[in-house]
């Protein structure tokens, strides 16, 4: 069973799901993503950022970036500092 997510919040996020009909044994060395055209006759355009692909859903949940971490951190520390002050 493939299932294909695009920007999901958590594994029920909505998504698109296939039964494959063959037995995959060896590893998977690439992807492709194929578009059609426009009906103007002229490709379409086609970004992709950040594309994570996985045995489950969880091997693709994103992780926050160090500089997240830290943010939360300072952030913590000085509302603690704060919550001191305004006891003396």
């Amino acid at each position: 069973m493939s299932t294909l997510w695009v920007d999901p919040v958590d594994e029920s996020s909505p998504s698109v799901s296939a039964a494959d009909t063959f037995t995959f044994t060896g590893n998977l060395n690439s992807y492709a993503l194929r578009q059609g055209i426009s009906v103007t006759g002229a490709p379409g355009q086609l970004t992709v950022d950040n594309l994570l692909v996985g045995t489950s859903f969880a091997d693709v949940v994103p992780v926050p970036e160090p500089s997240t971490i830290a943010l939360l951190g300072l952030s913590g520390i000085v509302l603690g500092f704060r919550a001191l002050r305004k006891r003396t």
